[in-house]
């Protein structure tokens, strides 16, 4: 009987490497744009070599991460289409996204890597060989170790970041005065105004919370002083059978018809605004709300 002896290439789990992450540092409210450098990042499905040289090549076992039938690597324009035109290859989608002003979406595929800072995940915005750039999550002041993970779960080293926390400063607010009843554009100017996610109410609609994406920094006006105040209290806010009722310095008490609710519940003043228009200035318009 002959004996026969061959050989096959195994790709192996990969060991991606990070060499720089440009920059070090950056703000704990997130949406900062980090660059990151290093190589053996995965943009290609996990096969089994057994057809050919150590590339893929039809007749290989692959791991179909995005069920198409098909080997799929991001980085060969040959082998990926882009049916719509929008520069992005269709196994990957793009995620709108309000995080930070520089980007209006992220990428999202099961063949991309996942980049990690600390325990939370980064969004990636753009890649190539060696090479991805990410946004930053939103998280405590303090340093993480940024981790690259790729499709076939190989891990690489580790790199710190450091996110600080922001000091915003205002300097100026113009006009410096107005109408008791809001509804008036007013500009502050100050630095280290840095953008939010902010989740809430919008279009007269409080059945479901939302990302609120024209919100790009908070500003508060005053201060919310009827969040500790028991329900049974004066101006605790309490709604019931569409009336509340407030007391003003002075002695003056002020009954108020409200919206229908569904159930009695707390009163709370709420700020909406419009976008910033830098991080050294920003224009809002103030409206006062009652909301529950």
């Amino acid at each position: 009987m002959p004996f026969r002896i061959g050989f096959k290439y195994i790709i192996p789990v990969s060991s991606p490497q990070i060499q720089q992450v440009l920059p070090a540092d950056g703000s704990s409210t997130g949406g900062e744009i980090v660059e990151i450098l290093g190589f053996e990042f995965r943009y290609f499905e996990p096969y089994e070599n057994k057809v050919g040289g150590s590339e893929y090549n039809p007749g290989d076992d692959y791991e179909d991460l995005h069920p198409n039938g098909k080997w799929d690597d991001l980085l060969d324009i040959n082998d990926t289409t882009d049916t719509d035109g929008d520069e992005i290859v269709d196994i990957i989608t793009k995620v709108p996204d309000s995080q930070t002003p520089y980007f209006d979406y992220y990428l999202e595929s099961k063949v991309l890597p996942t980049v990690y800072f600390g325990e939370e995940k980064a969004k990636i915005v753009e890649f190539s060989e060696g090479y991805m750039k990410v946004i930053t999550p939103k998280r405590e002041a303090g340093t993480v170790q940024v981790t690259v993970v790729n499709n076939d779960l190989g891990v690489s080293n580790e790199v710190p970041f450091t996110f600080t926390a922001s000091a915003p400063t205002i300097t100026t607010v113009s006009p410096n005065k107005g109408r008791k009843q809001g509804v008036e554009i007013k500009d502050v100017y100050g630095s280290e105004f840095y953008r939010s996610v902010i989740y809430g109410y919008t279009d007269n609609d409080d059945d479901s919370i939302v990302e609120l994406s024209d919100i790009e920094t908070i500003v508060r006006f005053g201060a919310i002083d009827n969040t500790d105040i028991a329900r049974e209290q004066p101006n605790s806010g309490l709604i019931f059978n569409k009336r509340t009722t407030v007391e003003l310095e002075g002695g003056l008490t002020v009954p108020m018809m409200v919206m229908p609710t569904q159930s009695p519940c707390p009163l709370r003043k709420m700020v909406r605004s419009i976008p910033v228009s830098s991080t050294t200035t920003m224009t809002r318009k103030l409206i006062s709300l009652w909301k529950c």
